[in-house]
């Protein structure tokens, strides 16, 4: 290119600079929405790999009604692609602190799957230590050094443990509970000598399996779980092959169990038989006299005696055995409910799981899917209104210089000396565009997104991270659009004649329009030829509209979203959140804990209501949901507490719609529900309840029993304080009470929906900044061409006398009609892609408000209208200094 035509092209860019800045700023924000989106859904996604990877989690796991042996991991390992097998053991306890009592799972250091993440300290080094995760840690102020006292449901020492006060020596994340926002039960590892293995027949309550993964492919695809699902059938051909032995072998061993305990049982029984005639004694008037007795016996018949005991001893030892030996009852009782289960069932079960069944890996996938499904959707209408503009800005551009490309080719310029120029103002913009683009996408929304997500994810911020293969992709279109846009413009111009570039252009129809319309005839001239010129010029008007309808359509998206997010959380509160505090007791520990903490509540005067609080899974079709059951005989009274839109007219389970919808479920259906130990009980759907925010799944108790083939106790209470009472007063009163656990208010329950969807409401705030920003640039750029279009005529009114106010007035018709027309558009085509954003969005657990939002509508319409009029305002400035120079 010539010295003359690349100094004509620099000064093609000056005169068409706001086209040239609209076209860099709408191309890298159009980049910088789909790219930022795909950057921080890739690095969160990534973030969650080295997770899994850096820490050799497992691909599957495997549970079974009768253990694990070392003889079934050795026949694991042996199938073919499987590359790691380890047997972990794991009980249940209870740990307390900060008068809070949690529940915990004390499991067996993994040595090779599954490690866990040191944040300080050391592994445990002996059976009397123990390292415990940071969420415990830090919500029952535990620190390293301190002794932890581990219980079990009874309040009494684990039968299952060799120790049960344990030496805290290190605190520890786990790839486990990779989010900070669910509410699960969480662990305590120490070393497996710290087990006692007899209990548990020597073998493993679980396997941790990994698997060969030639192609690598990305732990949330589908061709990761299809590979899974290969390994998955294999394990379980291989349990049904075992099942039969190991069965045998069980059962023999749970029955010499329960035989050696019961016979336990009995000689504890006739002691305490004993024992118990002597209390009435002990309490008497000669009390000492028989306490004398009975420390003299001690010394003769026993080889250890104890020390010297009053009295009030011997009756408060007397009373802590009969208690013990309730709750030992209970658990023999427990155990032989156990064993006739599994003689029902009359066969071993393997219980083989993905990662799916991990909430947390499923809270992470889901995440990194909504941020997708937001680029699929809100992203790609950033790049359509772009690529939309960018042509209708260089079209117009070209054609409004048709006289020059005229002179150029008469003065003897080649076709491609004069597309060059063009080319150069196009391509360059689209470059600029390109890089600008890739940079806020990398350097602003990622990094934003990032922080977002990292107080959510033990892993924290996710590095900058870039996708190759869409960054790629992404380029080469923009240049191709750029290029084609560039050559679609110029091509016809060019094809023809300088002589007819340099004649002026006739509009046609006109004459043929006016027979035809009596409409037309019967409109003032101002009207009928504004209406005539757009007719002429339909293609402007027509990407005008479309232009503006884009605009309006990002802005009313964004605030609808957010609209719709911010009304879930909303709704759930004001609509199914109607108590103010949850208190959680265990009868277990005292049987008399419920009726106290009653007595505390009506003397204060707060309704009550009492149910039983417990998670667990369900299991439809193959796949497994984590759910909170919330199970109360008197389910109208639950439903003053916790709202639910039906009851139904059956005994069953009351399930939220979204699982409903998820798996296409209705009253009469069947799903199962999992036991404690694994068991899948056949259960009917009885209604469907409205629910916004959590996995819940509503019953009677009789119902939940009946499936269960078991008996269960409340153990929590749903209240509604009153003006009177003192939080902190009822708190401290509740302390007191033995079984007492945590009282828990309903806004850690606000703050926890809060959690949910923090950092998807912070994502969408951020698109809603760049819809603003571009819809600015796109009806400047709009504003600029309109102008352009109709300058001549505009000047030609004002040289034959017209006012500056009937000018502008004439202008300014057409723009109240494309704009309001484009606004109406917009504001339907908002809706209708928000409907379908939020439902791509919708996971079991979160359901958003679904109806359109009039407000996120009004707000579109008045952002698009201001920013319209404050252009065409500043812009229509101009029209009075018009002279006969401008033609």
């Amino acid at each position: 290119m010539k010295k003359t035509q690349l100094l004509d092209t620099f000064r093609n860019i000056k005169k068409q600079l706001v086209s040239w800045l609209s076209i860099i700023v709408i191309s890298s924000f159009a980049l910088a929405a789909y790219l930022g989106l795909t950057y921080s859904a890739y690095g969160l996604e990534k973030a969650g790999q080295n997770l899994y990877d850096s820490t050799n989690f497992r691909d599957i796991q495997i549970t079974s009604n009768c253990l694990i042996s070392e003889s079934d991991l050795e026949k694991i390992k042996k199938v073919p692609g499987i590359t790691g097998v380890e047997g972990l053991l794991r009980t249940s306890g209870r740990i307390s602190g900060n008068n809070i009592t949690k529940p915990v799972y004390i499991t067996s250091v993994p040595k090779h799957i599954g490690l866990p993440i040191l944040q300080e300290g050391h592994l445990p080094e002996s059976d009397s230590e123990c390292i415990i995760e940071q969420y415990l840690a830090d919500k029952l102020g535990i620190k390293i050094g301190d002794s932890l006292s581990i219980k079990d449901a009874y309040d009494e020492d684990i039968p299952e443990l060799n120790l049960n006060s344990f030496k805290v020596t290190g605190i520890f994340l786990h790839a486990e509970h990779a989010s900070f926002d669910l509410e699960e039960t969480y662990c305590i590892l120490v070393d497996n000598s710290a087990f006692d293995s007899s209990k548990f027949d020597n073998c493993y309550c679980l396997a941790d399996v990994t698997f060969d993964n030639p192609e690598h492919f990305r732990t949330f695809s589908r061709d990761y779980f299809n590979l899974s699902d290969t390994y998955i059938d294999s394990l379980e051909t291989l349990g049904k092959s075992l099942s039969s032995e190991r069965y045998d072998k069980y059962t023999k061993f749970m029955d010499e169990q329960l035989t050696d305990s019961e016979k336990e049982l009995s000689d504890a029984e006739a002691q305490l038989s004993l024992a118990a005639k002597m209390v009435p004694s002990l309490k008497g008037k000669t009390g000492e006299i028989m306490a004398d007795m009975s420390n003299m016996l001690s010394v003769i018949i026993s080889t250890d005696p104890s020390e010297y005991k009053t009295a009030d001893e011997q009756i408060t030892a007397y009373e802590d055995a009969k208690k013990e030996y309730d709750h030992a009852v209970k658990r023999v009782t427990d155990t032989r409910n156990g064993l006739n289960k599994i003689l029902g069932m009359g066969k071993s079960e393997w219980y083989v799981f993905n990662r799916n069944a991990n909430p947390c890996f499923v809270f992470l996938k889901n995440n990194t899917e909504n941020l997708r499904a937001l680029n699929l959707s809100f992203s790609l209408l950033f790049v359509a209104i772009a690529i939309m503009v960018i042509f209708a800005s260089l079209s117009r551009m070209v054609y409004e210089q048709r006289s020059i490309i005229g002179i150029s080719k008469a003065l003897g310029l080649h076709q491609f000396e004069i597309f060059s120029k063009y080319l150069i103002f196009g391509f360059s913009g689209a470059v600029l565009g390109i890089i600008l683009g890739i940079a806020l996408s990398l350097f602003i929304i990622e990094w934003i997104v990032a922080l977002g997500y990292g107080d959510h994810f033990i892993f924290g911020p996710f590095p900058f991270a870039i996708d190759i293969i869409p960054t790629v992709v992404s380029v080469l279109v923009a240049v191709i659009v750029a290029i084609l846009s560039i050559n679609a413009s110029c091509s016809s111009l060019l094809k023809e004649t300088a002589k007819k570039l340099l004649s002026p252009r006739i509009p046609k129809g006109h004459a043929k329009a006016l027979e035809k319309s009596p409409f037309l005839k019967r409109l003032n001239l101002y009207n009928r030829m504004i209406l005539l010129n757009m007719r002429s010029d339909i293609v402007r008007v027509i990407v005008t509209i479309i232009s503006v309808a884009g605009c309006c359509s990002l802005v009313v998206i964004g605030f609808s979203l957010r609209a719709s997010i911010m009304g879930a959380i909303k709704y759930q509160i004001s609509d199914y959140t109607h108590y103010d505090a949850k208190i959680s007791y265990s009868n277990e520990i005292s049987p008399s804990a419920s009726g106290d903490i009653k007595d505390i509540l009506k003397g204060h005067n707060i309704s009550y209501i009492s149910f039983l609080n417990k998670h667990g899974s369900v299991q439809v079709d193959d796949t497994l949901e984590y759910m909170e059951f919330l199970i109360c005989d008197d389910l109208k009274s639950f439903s003053n507490f916790r709202p639910l839109t039906s009851l139904g007219e059956k005994e069953g389970l009351i399930i939220t719609n979204r699982l409903a919808e998820i798996y296409d479920l209705g009253e009469g259906d069947s799903i199962y529900v999992i036991d404690d130990m694994g068991y899948k009980h056949s259960a009917k759907v009885s209604a469907v309840t409205k629910n916004y925010i959590g996995r819940y799944v509503i019953c009677t108790k009789s119902y939940y029993e009946q499936i269960m083939e078991d008996t269960f106790e409340s153990n929590t209470f749903f209240i509604k304080l009153n003006s009177s009472v003192d939080e902190a007063t009822l708190q401290d009163e509740l302390l007191g009470i033995q079984g007492y656990e945590a009282y828990t208010p309903a806004s850690e329950q606000v703050e926890m929906f809060n959690n949910l969807l923090i950092v998807l409401n912070l994502v969408i705030g951020l698109l809603i900044i760049l819809s603003g920003v571009m819809a600015l640039f796109v009806l400047l750029n709009l504003a600029d061409m309109y102008l352009l279009s109709k300058k001549n005529e505009l000047t030609i009114m004002r040289i034959n006398g017209f006012t500056v106010k009937e000018t502008v007035l004439y202008a300014v018709r057409e723009v109240f009609f494309t704009t309001t027309t484009g606004i109406i558009l917009g504001v339907i085509i908002g809706c209708i892609i928000v409907y379908s954003i939020i439902r791509t969005m919708e996971q079991v657990h979160l359901m958003f408000v679904r109806s359109p939002s009039i407000p996120s509508c009004i707000l579109g319409t008045v952002i698009t209208a201001g920013f319209t009029i404050g252009i065409y305002y500043l812009s229509m400035r101009k029209v009075k200094d018009l002279s006969l120079k401008d033609i």
